[in-house]
């Protein structure tokens, strides 16, 4: 991805990266993902560009290891994932800062005012008082013989986050559960008019402190200290998670926290900063405060409010308006767990931890390779080329005519034949399948119809992949995409100009296949621009099939214009270039392959190569007879980007090609039908 901001996450399986990581997906801005972390399973190292491994962020060579990986990935911004690494990258962030690397942190300062509630409190309530009373253990029971304690409290970790670890503390008696490394607060109980206000308290009484009524501030400050924008929800958590998030909008908020976030500017506040309260009898009170982004981050940039690009737009200068922040108020989030699934052979990491367990299945089981159009022109020869694999396990033919394909492949082990309907009675599930070759598709010949119903099978069959997290998909698409505005040979670099029907399909199934890549980067897929193709049951409507009919009948060959220039392409070749893709990690494939002859073949000589062949087995040859008209066809598609990837290149000539076909039609115990056509 050339000028791309390179934008490194670390640990990247934490709840707060993963919502970057969204955020980031989200963005429209070119973003190169690098996720780091400890863990090869981490979820959200598999939606990133590309992953690496980070020792335990407590690890005494952390940092050495961090700033490693920014030089070698040459990160341009560092976003932390954790609360326990901020303090240790904000401390030696001029170390990043020589490197080029820009860590979007706040200063040491205001990270240990957040980590520690009691200093918090403190401090923050000489400002405004907003924040619960914290006290240590020694404080809290100065004040009790003072008579200022109110009963409920809550004791928890001094650094912790997320509300873990909580302890209630409801008498004096209750001393005795705190230990020296708790921070004691009073407890936040939601406005009597809350709609969750009856149920907090009755919980409450029963031992228990609901995570309900939370109101979740959000700043952004630029890196010259400027509020770049600021939103609030009011949150349900489960488990110190949030999973409803609906937006929230009182000037008493913001009224309270005005002065605290000066404050905070002036100690050294920049990037995001995260303060949780309820609404309480008293007005605000808040309990906790995070220099970070958090774990709804990615939530919030669904609903408009995409802090992690503004922030990276004004770290990085980018020369761009900063759009506004703000939420979408007729939205709410809800949340709950995501699933994935990991391709032996992505992560060598986690290749190793997996095969750790002992399971040797991981790396040993041949791959099942699911095919669509397995009974056509094109289909056959992919699975008798499959099937000369020892790699491909199964080959799953996906057809519509069941009893057509059983005639064809009815001798071959390791081939199962299934319909749409046989998959949509759940009789075969796509979790099975390893690549997915995409080859049906109707054809110009065969009518708009026929156009219109692939379209709509190939939608049908990428959204099928997509929920299945199939992990390799190849499209076939057609060389139609290019149009004939511009001379050959065509690259895959130009632009698509399709000037057909057929054409426009193909560049739409194309871009369904790179929305599925997008959306998923577990699933590697690529398209395949197909030239015209030749070979035994050739179709009648090519040009090819026609001469040799011709020759066969012992009648001239007439070809009006003379001056056009065909790609034709063997498809034992053509199914030999897209199985080529198979010896190639598909984490290194592009998104589009051209494969063709590489060298445009003018008509006539397509003509005089067709008596060649015919000579060859002792036909009779054809006149060629040349009618000058002005036709303007000129096909060529340049083959370099297959050929360097994966080695393959074009065996078989057009001379052998006709033989084979001239060769099938004599043989064929319909030859006289097709003569008759």
């Amino acid at each position: 991805m050339k000028n791309s901001i390179r934008v490194g996450i670390t640990s990247v399986g934490s709840g707060v990266g993963q919502s970057v990581i969204d955020s980031c997906r989200l963005s429209k801005m070119s973003l190169y993902k690098i996720g780091l972390g400890a863990n090869p399973m981490a979820f959200g190292a598999y939606d990133c560009d590309l992953q690496d491994t980070l020792p335990n962020i407590y690890a005494a060579d952390y940092i050495e290891a961090l700033l490693s990986q920014c030089k070698k990935h040459k990160i341009q911004v560092l976003i932390p994932g954790l609360d326990d690494e901020l303090y240790n990258i904000s401390l030696n962030i001029n170390e990043f800062k020589k490197m080029g690397v820009i860590p979007i942190v706040a200063s040491p300062e205001v990270i240990e005012l957040c980590r520690d509630k009691e200093k918090m409190s403190n401090i923050l309530n000489n400002i405004e008082k907003v924040f619960v009373n914290s006290y240590n253990k020694e404080s809290l029971i100065n004040q009790y013989n003072k008579d200022q304690v109110r009963f409920p409290l809550i004791a928890k970790p001094r650094s912790g986050f997320s509300s873990n670890g909580l302890v209630i503390i409801n008498s004096y008696e209750d001393f005795k559960l705190i230990n020296d490394q708790q921070v004691i607060q009073e407890i936040a109980v939601p406005h009597v008019d809350d709609p969750n206000y009856e149920s907090y308290v009755y919980n409450l009484q029963q031992g228990n402190v609901s995570q309900v009524a939370e109101i979740s501030v959000q700043f952004v400050i630029g890196k010259k200290g400027n509020i770049i924008g600021k939103c609030a929800t009011y949150n349900k958590l489960k488990g110190g998670v949030p999973i409803e998030i609906i937006p929230y909008s009182n000037d008493v908020i913001w009224q309270s926290l005005d002065k605290i976030i000066t404050y905070l500017v002036k100690i050294g506040l920049k990037g995001p900063i995260n303060i949780q309260g309820r609404i309480t009898n008293e007005g605000p009170k808040f309990f906790e405060m995070n220099a970070r982004f958090t774990g709804i981050t990615g939530l919030r940039a669904m609903m408009g409010f995409n802090e992690v690009e503004a922030l990276i737009k004004d770290f990085m200068n980018v020369d761009e308006p900063i759009e506004e922040l703000k939420l979408n108020e007729r939205r709410v989030g809800i949340r709950q767990v995501s699933n994935r699934t990991i391709q032996y052979g992505r992560n060598h990491e986690l290749d190793k931890t997996v095969e750790n367990v002992g399971y040797g299945n991981w790396r040993k089981t041949g791959k099942t390779v699911l095919l669509t159009g397995a009974t056509g022109f094109l289909g056959t020869e992919i699975v008798r080329q499959l099937l000369q694999r020892r790699d491909i396990e199964t080959i799953v033919c996906l057809v519509r005519d069941a009893r057509k394909a059983k005639k064809f492949f009815s001798k071959s082990n390791g081939v199962k034949i299934f319909t749409v309907e046989n998959i949509e009675q759940g009789l075969y599930s796509f979790g099975h399948v390893d690549v997915l070759i995409h080859a049906a598709f109707g054809r110009s010949h065969e009518g708009l119809q026929s156009i219109s119903q692939g379209l709509q099978f190939t939608n049908w069959i990428m959204n099928t992949a997509y929920k299945h997290h199939v992990p390799a998909v190849i499209n076939v698409s057609s060389q139609a995409v290019y149009g004939l505005s511009r001379p050959p040979l065509w690259k895959e670099c130009l632009i698509p100009i399709p000037e057909t029907p057929y054409g426009q399909a193909k560049w739409a199934s194309e871009l369904m296949v790179s929305n599925i890549n997008e959306n998923n980067t577990q699933i590697c897929a690529t398209s395949i621009r197909l030239s015209s193709i030749l070979g035994p049951n050739l179709s009648n409507n090519e040009l090819s099939y026609k001469f040799i009919k011709t020759v066969l009948k012992n009648e001239d060959i007439i070809i009006r214009g003379g001056t056009q220039n065909l790609d034709l392409l063997d498809v034992r070749d053509a199914a030999a270039g897209i199985i080529s893709l198979l010896n190639l990690s598909p984490t290194k494939w592009k998104s589009v392959y051209n494969i063709g002859s590489g060298v445009p073949t003018n008509i006539k000589v397509v003509a005089d190569t067709v008596n060649c062949a015919a000579r060859a087995l002792q036909k009779k040859t054809s006149n060629v007879v040349i009618r000058s008209e002005e036709i303007s066809l000129d096909l060529g598609m340049d083959i370099k980007r297959i050929s360097t990837d994966t080695g393959w290149r074009p065996k078989i000539g057009l001379v052998e090609s006709f033989v084979d076909i001239i060769d099938w039609f004599v043989k064929n115990e319909e030859v006289e039908r097709h003569l008759k056509i």
